[in-house]
């Protein structure tokens, strides 16, 4: 499928950053705000928090700034992972009630808001969350909307990218990172050399050589 400029990791430094680093950013934001917002029973708790993500999601949606199919199915889905991942008590001895949601002013106290900033908490949410959105297709749909490279090429890439063992390990990663808000997970940028072997072998085999220069930030060579 590619042409005649090929790239091998000793020669091209870092890879591009796949943009699902910043879906994923996104996504958890999303979800640290949706979870001020629930509770009742667990069932209630996580409509509430799937209610509450779809909202925040809407305004994106609108306004065409979310480059990937995100729907409410996602969204609910999403409240119960949430309420699975850190617990209906848990949740509830924070604050998060249905009544607490009927207040416009409500905000959960610090001191009680530590649930996300356990490392524990956060894998079982990123597990939840790649059970609940394609990242796959969520990131092919970035590539071929923000870099340059057509819909066939971005499904090539990251179809093989997500059968690698390391490059799954390197997005549940950036996910669990994102939640903890630790900016300095970026396993995507300085990944093991693995990841990175397999990335370079399936731009080589995916893009043509006008989609790698678009990728990588450089001009096809002759």
């Amino acid at each position: 499928m590619g042409g005649t400029m090929r790239i091998r990791p000793e020669s091209a430094g870092h890879p591009p950053r796949p943009p699902g680093r910043g879906l994923i950013l996104s996504l958890t934001v999303a979800l640290m705000v949706a979870a001020c917002s629930g509770g009742g029973d667990a069932d209630e708790l996580a409509d509430a928090i799937g209610e509450g993500l779809w909202a925040e999601a809407q305004a994106d949606i609108e306004a065409s700034t979310l480059p990937f199919e995100f729907t409410e199915a996602d969204a609910d889905c999403l409240g119960e992972v949430m309420v699975d991942a850190i617990g209906f008590q848990t949740l509830v001895d924070a604050g998060v009630t249905v009544e607490n949601l009927k207040d416009p002013d409500f905000q959960i106290d610090d001191e009680a808001n530590t649930f996300l900033e356990d490392p524990e908490t956060a894998e079982s949410i990123a597990d939840g969350m790649t059970g609940c959105v394609d990242f796959g297709e969520a990131m092919s749909e970035m590539f071929s909307s923000e870099m340059g490279v057509s819909p066939q090429s971005a499904e090539c890439l990251i179809d093989g990218l997500m059968e690698q063992e390391a490059f799954s390990s390197a997005l549940n990663q950036a996910i669990v990172g994102g939640i903890l808000g630790d900016e300095t997970v970026d396993p995507f940028q300085d990944g093991d050399p693995e990841m990175l072997g397999a990335m370079f072998d399936l731009m080589n085999e995916c893009l043509t050589d006008e989609e790698i220069a678009n990728l990588m930030g450089a001009r096809p060579q002759p």
